[in-house]
């Protein structure tokens, strides 16, 4: 394998642990509420055989890039200790430095000195590349003889849509997954427009919108009809984080799948970039923005910047993710701690999970997590490898889950006379603990799960989340679950040479359309035949040859 190979499929990791850690996972948020759950006693470790055996046995290192995780100290955290002791692993960060993550990974790759245990991402990464870099001998596998001894994690693994893809693509499994959730409360992809309610009222509008047309007349109020009553012309009716966000959202309203798509006609497969399917789409964002009611700085704005211009009365609505953190971040966080003065944030912030557009079907790709925790193949022995095995498997028991993400038991959380869960107050603060400030071990409960499901779980003591926020989420889910389609996972294992030489660049070109002086339609289909004469046409050539090698055709 090339080293250039390497190093770009290096740098796409450091990519995936900053967009996650960015984006909220193993959030710090601001302590609200204390809950409680119904959840009766666990049996003691002791009692159920869930941890190791306490035999003495030598202390093992395992470098680890797990995000968040920034020091292992046994001597002064007491969660580390647990596991120093329990275990006998200690756990060392590898870290990068902000702004120094490329050269961190050439370093790494340079060097021959990848972490032990690293976040990985099928999807991400892309399975060429991932393919070239267990060729290569970078990663081990994880023979399934090892994962039998291990029930949790064999259950998760045998029910993880992307673990079937890999021992296809390789006849053993490498890795094992690291899911957002273990219970499946997230049906599809956490989406929503946030929206205000205030504007909504000073507009003159009673009727949250359901329909794309409905949208339309609200966003273009609040960018005319000075919806924050200070007498200037200074709003806009929608904002949102680029036009990969937007597309993302919309796209779904329009009811358009994306990605690989099946012509029955020609019996091949076809990218839906390149279908008229998205003028009718791409003439409404030209429309919304040639009115002046798209924020005209969305190409160039990240998501928080996104936020801070719909937290500062710049824009009426936001188009961003929603699951439940991000939905406590968004209205309560960032939105009320910009306008401290203005009343419940939830009051005057609101959501819009789905709009109905006439004429679609609305689809929203169900959620499949793709995560693996992998394991270096030059310093992951089988029995190393085993050893972390059993950590792994005790982050996914009650005991593990209960430790790393509430606490001590009677420390920091106690079972009450009808065997709930009930957090308790730091008394510097008078708000539930937040463990991951007190003990930096307890961030490796990231290796198992993000624990979306737990987050959004009304029983389960939430420290920072507030209950509305969960209210709003679950609300959100079931509506999204009319629109869940599961997409053919089958056509992800196929990568070919002209996908590395052609590059589709959609988000740029598309908002170039969509600034540009020529209508949309004219616009779009001159784009499709340039970019068929670029590559697109190798690209959908090669990759139709090699479904057909493989027997994958769609139905």
């Amino acid at each position: 394998m090339k080293k250039r190979s390497i190093v770009a499929l290096m740098l796409a990791v450091v990519m995936l642990v900053t967009m996650f850690s960015a984006a909220g996972c193993g959030k710090k948020q601001e302590p609200t509420t204390t809950e409680q759950t119904t959840t009766q006693p666990a049996q003691t470790s002791q009692q159920t055989g869930e941890q190791p055996s306490v035999k003495e046995r030598e202390v093992i290192e395992l470098k680890t890039t797990t995000s968040d995780f920034v020091e292992f100290d046994e001597t002064k955290d007491e969660i580390a200790k647990y596991i120093y002791e329990t275990f006998k692993i200690k756990f060392i960060p590898q870290p990068t430095e902000v702004g120094q993550e490329q050269q961190q990974v050439m370093l790494w790759a340079a060097s021959d000195s990848l972490p032990d245990v690293l976040e990985g991402n099928l999807h991400w990464w892309g399975v060429r590349r991932w393919q070239e870099f267990i060729d290569s001998g970078y990663i081990r596998p994880v023979p399934d003889e090892m994962i039998n001894k291990f029930p949790r994690i064999k259950e998760m693994t045998d029910s993880y849509v992307y673990a079937d893809v890999v021992r296809k693509l390789k006849g053993q499994l490498y890795g094992i997954p690291k899911p957002n959730q273990s219970k499946n409360i997230y049906e599809t992809d956490w989406v929503a427009i946030y929206y205000r309610k205030d504007w909504m009222n000073n507009v003159g509008i009673t009727k949250v919108p359901e329909t794309l047309d409905e949208f339309y007349e609200m966003i273009k109020k609040f960018a005319h009809e000075d919806p924050d009553r200070n007498g200037k012309n200074d709003t806009y009716g929608i904002t949102a984080p680029g036009l990969g966000t937007l597309n993302w959202f919309f796209g779904g309203y329009f009811g358009i799948a994306g990605g690989w798509v099946w012509d029955k006609e020609s019996g091949k497969w076809t990218r839906a970039d390149f279908s008229d399917e998205y003028i009718p789409l791409l003439e409404w964002y030209q429309k919304i923005y040639k009115e002046g009611i798209l924020d005209p700085e969305f190409s160039m704005l990240g998501a928080l910047q996104a936020i801070q211009r719909f937290a500062s009365n710049i824009s009426g609505t936001l188009v961003r993710n929603a699951d439940v953190h991000w939905v406590n971040r968004t209205i309560l966080q960032e939105f009320g701690g910009a306008n401290p003065d203005a009343g419940d944030p939830y009051e005057l912030v609101g959501t819009i999970p789905a709009l109905l557009v006439e004429g679609k079907t609305p689809k929203r790709e169900a959620n499949a997590p793709h995560q693996f925790i992998e394991f270096n193949a030059k310093t992951m022995d089988d029995e190393k490898l085993e050893r972390y095995l059993e950590f792994h498997e005790w982050l996914l028991s009650d005991e593990g889950i209960r430790l790393m993400r509430l606490g001590f038991e009677n420390k920091h959380w106690k079972f009450d006379e009808q065997g709930r869960i009930v957090t308790m107050n730091d008394p510097e603060t008078g708000q539930p603990y937040e463990v991951w400030k007190i003990y930096p071990a307890a961030t490796l409960y990231q290796l198992s799960s993000w624990g979306f499901d737990l987050n959004i779980d009304m029983n389960w003591p939430t420290p920072g989340i507030d209950r509305r926020a969960k209210e709003i989420t679950l609300q959100n889910i079931e509506i999204w679950k009319k629109y869940k389609y599961v997409p053919d996972f089958r056509t992800t294992v196929i990568q070919t040479q002209a996908q590395e030489t052609y590059k589709l660049d959609t988000t740029t070109d598309w908002t170039n359309i969509i600034m540009g002086d020529k209508p949309a339609a004219e616009a779009f289909k001159q784009w499709v035949q340039d970019q068929l004469q670029k590559g697109g046409q190798a690209w959908i050539d090669e990759f139709n040859a090699e479904a057909q090698k493989l027997g994958i055709v769609g139905e």
